[in-house]
C-alpha cells in the first residue's frame, strides 16, 4: 500500500500530526508533502476540490482527510 499525505506546517495542523502518528502507530510508511513547499496550494485545491489538510492518498487515489484515513484503516483492520 502506497500512502501519501499532503499536509501543512505553517500554521501547524493538528489533524496532519495525528494522521502521521496514526500511520506510524500502525507501522505504515508514507510520503509527506507539504502544501506551500512541496506542492503549490492552488494546485492542491484545484486538483482535489478540497481546501483542508491533510489530504490522504492511498495507492494513487485520494480518500479524503484524517477521518477518512482512520475509517479506512479500521475497515482494513491493519495492525
Amino acid at each position: 500500500m502506497k500512502v501519501e499525505l499532503w499536509t501543512r506546517e505553517n500554521p501547524p495542523c493538528s489533524y496532519c500530526e495525528v494522521a502521521k502518528k496514526l500511520l506510524d502507530s500502525k507501522g505504515i510508511s508514507y510520503i509527506n508533502k507539504v502544501v506551500g513547499r512541496d506542492i503549490d496550494k492552488e494546485f492542491a485545491v484545484s486538483s482535489t476540490g478540497h481546501k483542508t489538510v491533510p489530504m490522504v492518498w492511498i495507492d494513487g487515489r485520494m480518500i479524503g482527510g484524517f477521518n477518512e484515513l482512520r475509517s479506512f484503516l479500521l475497515s482494513k483492520d491493519l495492525s
